[in-house]
């Protein structure tokens, strides 16, 4: 996933695939960490590099966007790990469908309220 306005990927952070690990945005590469699949059945992202890891809300919108497990999907915590992708390419989180995917300035990535701007539009590819 390619973010329109800084032209980075994103990615896991240092491609370590443990649970609770920081999403961010990277150079692209196209590494596995940087490929994602949105699973519409269950209304995932998962990492290419591993498919048991899911993009992860953390169950607000003031902790970043992590990896989780996406088994975990069907547990009581489950909204954590569903987004929508839009077709203008923001990805939105289901427990805050106001907010958006959002590189933070520093290389994080965060959600922010949903404004429209390219900074929350992403695409696929890795490049």
């Amino acid at each position: 996933m390619v973010n329109l306005s800084t032209g980075r990927c994103l990615d896991i952070r240092d491609g370590d695939l443990e649970q609770g690990n920081d999403v961010v945005t990277a150079p692209c590469s196209g590494s596995a960490t940087q490929r994602w699949r949105f699973d519409t059945y269950l209304g995932v992202l998962r990492s290419a590099a591993d498919d048991d890891f899911c993009l992860d809300s953390r169950g607000a919108t003031d902790r970043g966007v992590g990896i989780w497990t996406c088994d975990s999907v069907h547990s009581d915590n489950g909204d954590n790990l569903r987004f929508s992708v839009g077709p203008d390419g923001t990805i939105r989180p289901d427990i805050a469908i106001e907010t958006a995917v959002t590189p933070d300035g520093r290389h994080g990535v965060a959600l922010r309220p949903l404004d429209g701007e390219r900074d929350q539009r992403w695409r696929a590819g890795t490049r």
